[in-house]
């Protein structure tokens, strides 16, 4: 009884090893807390704006040295690999601040939908982060339909 718990504890331990160092995941380090212009799922009218991530890690001294950006029109076309409106590719970088959107031209009311993987400090690209957006507010003056609101002028509302 006592050789089959020894046993039964070595292939355990052997498991837990083998499933942590091969790991489906990929890198070792997730892009996280997706921002557009510093916030999370913003109404912007910037028309290169700027996006961000932090990157988290169960493991210590670990590094990006890669990413890959994609926005799509849809969710749908994003989770269907379709990167209609931008797709970075592979860009060798450590910056995941202030990086500029330089896809296709906005529009108006458009909503977009992103995310991005990295790469870790030993070349092996992490799973995607989840999927952030951002929408488009009106881009030109013309758009705007509304009127002024304010007090009418009346015979009544007249002092003196």
């Amino acid at each position: 009884m006592y050789t089959k718990i020894i046993r039964f504890s070595i292939m355990l331990f052997i498991l837990a090893f083998v499933n942590k160092s091969f790991a489906v995941d990929g890198g070792k380090i997730i892009p996280q807390k997706l921002r557009v212009e510093y916030l999370k799922n913003p109404v912007i009218d910037e028309l290169s704006p700027r996006l961000s991530w932090v990157l988290t890690s169960s493991e210590n001294d670990q590094a990006q040295t890669a990413y890959q950006i994609v926005v799509a029109s849809s969710i749908q076309e994003l989770n269907e690999n379709k990167f209609n409106i931008w797709n970075t590719g592979k860009v060798l970088s450590n910056q995941n601040i202030q990086i500029y959107y330089k896809g296709k031209k906005l529009s108006s009311r458009g909503i977009y939908y992103w995310k991005v993987r990295v790469w870790d400090k030993n070349g092996i690209p992490c799973r995607w982060s989840k999927t952030a957006s951002w929408t488009m507010g009106l881009l030109s003056k013309s758009e705007w339909k509304a009127e002024w609101i304010g007090l009418v002028s009346c015979q009544l509302c007249k002092v003196g």
